[in-house]
């Protein structure tokens, strides 16, 4: 079984897996960005990693990265953009699972957390 501990853990399977040649070379012509864990990543609904990419040419593909447990490994196939509601991370310094909390820990709390706002003003 593959294990996935770190963020160079990640971005080497990605490599190695991405779904088309054009993100693999977007991620050594352009620039990656992990995004962290997620409870939930339609359209399979289980919990995974998300992997920002972008090209040189500012096209962006999403990447998820979820576990497959028939063949105990992982899959990766392009997402829509981020459900933040989702994310499992946190800013914390003091909980170092960089894999959970991604590139910028502080940017997507805000952006889980502003989420979570413009849903509960949807349902007032």
């Amino acid at each position: 079984m593959t294990h996935l501990r770190t963020r160079n853990d990640i971005m080497e399977f990605l490599e190695g897996h991405a779904p088309y040649l054009a993100i693999r070379r977007a991620m050594h012509e352009g620039k990656t960005e992990l995004l962290g864990a997620f409870k939930r990543i339609p359209p399979t609904n289980t919990m995974g990693w998300i992997v920002k990419i972008t090209s040189g040419y500012a096209k962006i593909w999403y990447i998820a990265i979820q576990p497959d447990d028939f063949k105990r490994t992982f899959k990766c196939h392009v997402t829509a953009s981020p459900h933040w509601e989702n994310w499992m991370g946190c800013a914390d310094p003091l909980l170092p699972i960089v894999t959970h909390m991604g590139d910028n820990p502080k940017l997507y709390e805000e952006l889980k957390n502003e989420t979570k706002e413009r849903r509960l003003n949807q349902t007032r």
